[in-house]
Order: C-alpha cells, then structure tokens, then sequence
C-alpha cells in the first residue's frame, strides 16, 4: 500500500447510527478496511485528512470522489488523478453513477464494494407478487368462461419516491383495480373487463403523470390478446426468459448479477462468505465460485461445521498425528491438507466454536495447518469459501463469533435471496424436479396442473429450494400416472404468502400485513368483537377503511352488525 497504509471511516456527525450497508475497501487480495456506513448522506473518500474515508494510498487522489447514500447508492469523482471505474467503465467526473449491492468499484488501483448487512427474515407476512399473481389466474378461468377481456400493466418507474410512485397509481385506478409492486421501481396492475384500447390509455395516462415526477415506461399484456394463461400474461409483462446454466435455473436478475460477481470474485484467492436462509443454495454458489476459478481442477473439500463436535471437527479439519488421542491408530491428513491448491467450503461456519474459530482463523492468515499432536506445519494454499445462515454480526455481539475471523471470512459476501424473492425461478424448478423425479419413478417427465402450480407459487417455501424439491418429489409419488394436483400437495401449508423482512412501524396500512384466508377472517372477526359491533371501530383496529372493512365481511361470508346494535355504539364516536 501506501506510505502509512491506513483507511479510517469515521462516522460523520448527525449520521451516528449505522445504515444498512457497509463498505469494504480491497488492494489485491488484502482486505484494508470494512466499515459500517450511514443511513444516508455523502461520504467523501481521499487521502486527505479532512475526508470521512481516508485512504492513504499514492492511486487516491485528495478528494477522490464522493459516495451518495439514499433511497439508491451513487458514487461521483471529483475529478481525480487516476479516475474512478465502475464495472470497469471509467465515468466521467462530477456524473453521479448508480452502484448496486456487491458491485465492485476501482478508485486508482484499489477496489471498493459496498456490502448490505445481512440478517436472518423476520415472520411477518404479506400480500405482493404471489397474491397479484394467483389473482390473475382466477381472471383467465372467469374471462373463459363468461367471453370477458382484461389487462395486465407493467409500469416502470425511476428517479422518483415511491409513496409518489403509490399516491399517483392509486388516485388513477378504479375500485376493482389490482396493484402490487414487483420489485423495486416495478409495479404491475390489473385492469379489469378493459379492452386493449382502453388499457393503452389507461397506461399511457399514468405515464405521463409518472413522468411528471420521475422516468416511466409500461408493459401491457391482454387477455385473449396477448395469450389465455397467466404464465403467458405474466411472462409478457415481466419480459423475461429462464436461464439455464448446467445445473442451475438462473431466471432473476439479481441471481444472474449474484453469480456474474461469484465469477468475479472467483479470479481472486479471496475468501468469500456466503449468507442465506436455510435450503437457498449456498453449497451451488461454493461450487460456482470454484468452478469459475483457476483452482476448478484442484479438490473442492466441503464439511458441515454444525454436524460434529469440536474433537471430530478439529481432527476433520486439520488431520491427527498416530496416537495424539484415543482411538488414532495412524497419521490422517485432515482436509486443509487434502484440499491443498483447491477450495475448502466451510457450512454452517456460525455453528463453529471460538476454539476452533482460533484455529481456522491462523490458517487462512498463515496459509498453514498442523495436525493435531504434530509439531511440524504443512502448507495447505487451499481457498477458503464459508456458509452460515446465521447473523454473524449479531453472534459477534453476543461473543459467539469471532470478529477478526469474520472480517478474514467476509472480503467478500455473496447473499443468496430466499426463494420467494425470486418468483421467476419457481416455475423452472418445479418443472425440473417432476421431470427429473418423474423420469426415475415412471420413465417419463410429470406434468403439473394450473392448480397446484398455482398453490406453489402462493406459497412462502420457509424451506427455499430444498423444501420444494423435498415437496415435488413426494408429490410425483403420490400421483402415480397422473398430473400433480392440489391433493397430491401438503396443502395444509401451501396457504401462506409472501413472506419479507418485517418493516418499520411508521409503514402504511396499505402495506401492512395480509395473513392467510383463515386468518384474516379470524382478525376480521376479532376486531369486530373487540369494538363490539361498530365498524369504524373495527376498521381502525385492523388498520383499514370502513369500505375495506365491509368488502372483508363480504369476501368472508361474514354477517354485518346488527344496525341497531351499530346505530347504539355509533353514538359513542359521534357517527350517524
């Protein structure tokens, strides 16, 4: 590095509390500093003292460029020596550039990534894609049946706060309307008994007024126009097409993105820590990360550190000396020994010990192991990638992790998005399971009714991929020669939603949680009972207006309040 090698980001004032983001400085395959950053504002980067990052390096200039924390993270150059690159296209100075999360930006010769904190998903529930999705799945089987049209709109919008985005959607729409937002910028609605002249006015309409407030574009896709299925509709306004890489389904943009960085990264002898629920496939993205690396014809060792106790786990990794302990009958190389010049995936890292965390923690400094009961030190030259669902920053609080193995582990985290954010892929999974578990059965692919694909894909799969592999397997079995169907399915848990990160408690009630259909009726029910009778009373309880309310009761089959038993607990709030 440079001439006192030091990178300090001191956090600036008023901006006290860490965001959710952190940035991780890298030269070469040295990690110099990794460090929270704040919620939002603007963190200037140079040699210079006076900045909130200081990198003291001869490639940085004074004042280098500027970071631009918000709703989206931009990095600008201030017109620096060496220029500033990202995704190794030079921007021009003073012109902001959006950064995505793990995109890797080169200030002089040393690299900058900025890094989203992970942590485990919270059980709060939500109605999004998957219900706006099944919704339109009921309107193809009633537009068959009763010669009716409707649309379905993909509207695009940037450079514009979402509760504008929402405010200016919702003033437009009509009452039977379906909105849902996507992902972000991306919000998809269903219009109705609408035909294809009336949809194309209704999204031109919100365009423009879209573009009074930021950039917009649309998508439109009819019903019979278009096509007569939902997958067809929906697959028209998405406009996109699945990915097939070897043995991987890579629909989503964000996992084409996640693994185009795996293969970035892999070029380096970096460690990479992996982060994701349970069954996401953090094994594959290990696989990927040492097939697309020059080790690919070296060993790839993986071991689960939450299967074995320290003992076993101590001799698995680092081998044993003939009678270092009871029962070593002769020498045993461990696997840093056997994966010598290859990759060594470490799973369930969170699960380790700090004994052996301390152990672990001198090999990949030292690029050395030494066999239990053994005085001489072989060099492994292994590649470490670890896995954990776990919140490694949560468990260093608590004194359950080490910090300085952490930030060894993590120059650079991939985190893997469950299953239910990534809908486009569910499809091409399911299809791939019945057909694989079809062929071994029967000799021949499993076909899958609309039904149950539709019950699928409502579902929250707690389980990610292995869940549902688990799920299609047992079903294909069930069905012997015929199609999978909704019998064939653990229903009983197939009724669930969408499920995402709990939110504030300043969110809307528009945004608020939607349970199952038992459940809903159940708090519906409640609520009407805690306000003895009175509906505005209800209605506030459950977070919604007095006409949501009443449209619950309906959906339901629920009675309303006897009018004059309303009428009496009206008076106490002044309504007539």
């Amino acid at each position: 590095m440079g001439r006192s090698e030091r990178v300090t980001i001191p956090v600036p004032l008023g901006q006290r509390v860490a965001g959710r983001f952190r940035l991780l400085v890298v030269a070469d395959t040295e990690i110099l500093g990794t460090h929270p950053l704040p919620e939002s504002g603007s963190i200037t980067i140079g040699r210079d003292s006076d900045n909130n990052v200081v990198i003291d390096h001869d490639s940085i200039s004074r004042r280098h460029a500027v970071l631009h924390i918000g709703r989206v993270i931009t990095i600008e150059d201030k017109n620096s020596s060496n220029g500033t690159k990202v995704r190794d296209i030079a921007i021009p100075p003073h012109q902001p550039r959006e950064l995505g999360i793990n995109e890797l930006v080169t200030l002089g010769s040393l690299t900058l990534i900025i890094q989203a904190r992970f942590a485990p998903v919270l059980t709060n529930r939500i109605v999004t894609h998957d219900y706006f999705q099944a919704r339109v799945e009921e309107e193809c089987a009633r537009a068959g049946r009763n010669d009716v049209q409707f649309a379905v709109i993909g509207i695009r919008v940037s450079e514009a706060p979402e509760n504008v985005i929402v405010e200016t959607l919702m003033s437009t729409l009509r009452q039977s309307d379906v909105f849902a937002k996507f992902d972000e910028g991306l919000y998809e609605l269903l219009l109705l008994d609408t035909t294809l002249a009336q949809a194309e006015q209704v999204a031109q309409r919100l365009v423009t007024s879209l573009q009074l407030v930021g950039t917009a574009s649309h998508v439109i896709a009819h019903f019979p126009t278009s096509g007569r299925s939902a997958y067809t509709l929906m697959t028209g306004i998405a406009g996109h097409t699945d990915e097939l890489d070897g043995d991987l389904v890579i629909a989503e943009r964000s996992m084409r993105d996640l693994y185009s960085l795996a293969k970035r990264l892999a070029a380096s002898d970096l460690p990479v820590l992996i982060l994701g629920e349970t069954g996401v496939g953090k094994e594959k993205m290990s696989r990927a990360v040492h097939n697309y690396s020059p080790r690919s014809n070296k060993p790839f060792v993986a071991i689960n550190c939450a299967a074995l106790n320290d003992n076993l786990l101590e001799s698995e990794l680092f081998g044993h000396q003939r009678g270092s302990f009871t029962g070593a009958h002769s020498d045993k190389a461990g696997l840093f020994e056997a994966a010598a010049g290859g990759t060594v995936f470490l799973d369930e890292i969170g699960d380790m010990s700090l004994a052996i965390q301390a152990k672990l923690l001198r090999v990949i400094e030292d690029g050395e192991v030494r066999r239990v009961g053994a005085v001489k030190a072989h060099k492994t030259g292994a590649r470490f990638v670890a896995a954990t669902n776990a919140d490694l920053e949560s468990a260093i609080e608590r004194g359950a992790f080490r910090e300085d193995l952490y930030f060894r582990l993590s120059a650079a985290t991939l985190v893997i998005p469950p299953l239910r954010e990534r809908p486009r892929e569910l499809d091409a999974l399911v299809r791939r399971f019945a057909s694989h578990a079809g062929t071994r059965t029967s000799g021949a692919p499993k076909q899958i009714s609309s039904e149950a694909l539709a019950l699928l894909r409502g579902y929250s799969w707690p389980g990610n991929i292995r869940e549902l592999r688990n799920v299609i397997e047992r079903a294909v079995v069930l069905s012997s020669e015929g199609p999978i169907t909704p019998e064939h399915l653990p229903v009983e848990k197939m009724r669930g939603t969408f499920v995402r990160p709990a939110t504030n408690s300043e969110e809307s009630p528009r945004e608020r949680v939607k349970l199952t259909a038992v459940e809903e009726r159940a708090r519906v029910v409640e609520a009407l009972e805690r306000a003895n009778g009175n509906q505005s009373q209800a209605a506030s309880l459950l977070g919604v207006s007095r006409r949501t309310l009443i449209n619950r009761l309906v959906q339901y089959d629920l009675p309303r309040p006897r009018k004059g038993r309303a009428r009496d607990n009206d008076k106490t709030t002044g309504e007539g």
